[in-house]
């Protein structure tokens, strides 16, 4: 048992590899089913997390884990049982991905992967004054698959990159949904 301990110590005291922590901000559309329909939200935002293990000196893989948000201001409508009321696209996602970097240069990662989501896409409702929660007017759950492609500058362990992602959705409105965004990161 000594032997196991001492040998996990020294395996996590090497640097085997690297945990990277960070924020995406952009846009994503929302491409509607049947017809060539899509909405662009206002604004999106994830923050994700990935642990990675060196497979060559420029080769690392592992997974990659994500939470985004993005919404879109529809108007203000008349929501029965509350009256005047503001309703907002919502879009949140979770998603588990394996992702592979490929260190090109010192400060240069190009990296890929693809993965699986859950995903919700609503017409939520709130008081058009104070902004308070008053609920939701339709609502949407699918699963869905995306891939991903992006670039990383990195200055010590801090960096920022751009990424592209298709995202194909399992739901009876949404079809896709396509993301680009500015990435920055910490990598330990």
């Amino acid at each position: 048992m000594k032997r196991f301990i001492l040998a996990g110590g020294l395996i996590l005291s090497t640097q085997l590899y690297a945990v990277e922590l960070g924020v995406k901000l952009g846009n994503a559309r929302i491409n509607w089913s049947g017809g060539n329909d899509s909405t662009t939200l206002e604004g999106y935002v994830a923050f994700y997390g990935e642990y990675l293990f060196p497979v060559t000196p420029v080769l690392s893989v592992g997974p990659n884990v994500e939470l985004g948000y993005g919404k879109k201001s529809i108007g203000t409508f008349y929501c029965a049982g509350y009256g005047t009321c503001s309703v907002d696209l919502t879009y949140t996602t979770l998603e588990l991905n394996a992702k592979a970097v490929l260190s090109v240069a010192p400060v240069l990662d190009l990296y890929g992967g693809a993965g699986i989501s859950s995903n919700r896409f609503g017409l939520d409702a709130k008081d058009p004054v104070t902004d308070a929660p008053v609920g939701t007017i339709g609502n949407e759950n699918g699963g869905g698959a995306q891939a991903f492609a992006g670039a990383q500058l990195k200055v010590g362990n801090f960096g920022a990159g751009l990424e592209y992602k298709y995202k194909a959705v399992d739901t009876e409105s949404v079809d896709s949904v396509d993301v680009v965004a500015l990435t920055l990161f910490v990598r330990f």
